[in-house]
């Protein structure tokens, strides 16, 4: 019986209080232990929100839990989405993720077309991971990467950063050439699209004068391989 309270209790928030009325002339208990709190009525043995409270014959019952196997519909929650969400989203895209990158528009900061394939997996503390194995040539590089979930649908939210020391040649000093992606490809069945952007910049090691500094919009495109 105290399991079953407890139940009842749960399925209508807010609406049970445990403690007994302060008088023997306080209110009725809806059922024994349990009374309404003020905006609830009991009908049936249970605590109810009245659509109308004037009409005490029309209730709506409190929203109960789903369904056995039924999944609760994710709209647009690109952070605020918890853990456990987002992996019971995504886990079923473990595989190769094969992100395909391309100037949107004119390539001014030089991105041509290029693919870089993230493995998505699941590592030995139980949570979703994405690696690309990969220094690109680069003398220092960072890979950060985030599972989302934007529009209902898997995200994989990537920042990279590739640095090389480039030595002095010719009539070239030497110099730090920076190249950065900042993007979210986002999962449609095995298919990804997306958009972010590529910055490219360069920088005299000696004077730190900057040669170049440029930002390129960038599209992405793709598909995953199980």
């Amino acid at each position: 019986m105290i399991l079953r309270w407890l139940f009842l209790c749960g399925l209508i928030l807010g609406a049970c209080n445990t403690e007994p009325p302060p008088e023997e002339t306080g209110p009725v208990p809806c059922r024994h232990g349990v009374f309404c709190d003020p905006g609830f009525t009991c009908i049936n043995g249970l605590c109810e929100t009245l659509t109308n409270p004037t009409d005490a014959g029309t209730a709506t019952s409190a929203p109960s839990i789903l369904d056995a196997g039924e999944t609760p519909t994710i709209d647009r929650n690109d952070a605020g989405a918890q853990p456990s969400e987002v992996f019971e989203l995504c886990r079923t895209l473990v595989g190769t993720w094969n992100i395909q990158i391309a100037s949107d528009g004119e390539a001014t900061c030089g991105q041509q077309p290029a693919t870089q394939p993230y493995e998505v997996f699941i590592n030995d503390s139980n949570e979703l991971e994405a690696k690309w194995d990969t220094t690109a040539g680069a003398d220092e590089y960072t890979f950060e990467s985030e599972f989302l979930i934007v529009e209902g649908q898997c995200a994989l939210k990537n920042d990279t950063v590739f640095i090389i020391h480039a030595p002095a040649m010719n009539d070239m000093p030497a110099t730090d050439i920076k190249v950065e992606y900042h993007y979210t490809a986002v999962a449609d069945g095995l298919s990804l699209s997306g958009g972010g952007t590529m910055h490219n910049s360069t920088t005299v090691v000696e004077t730190g004068e900057a040669q170049q500094d440029c930002v390129q919009g960038i599209l992405i495109s793709g598909s995953i391989a199980p």
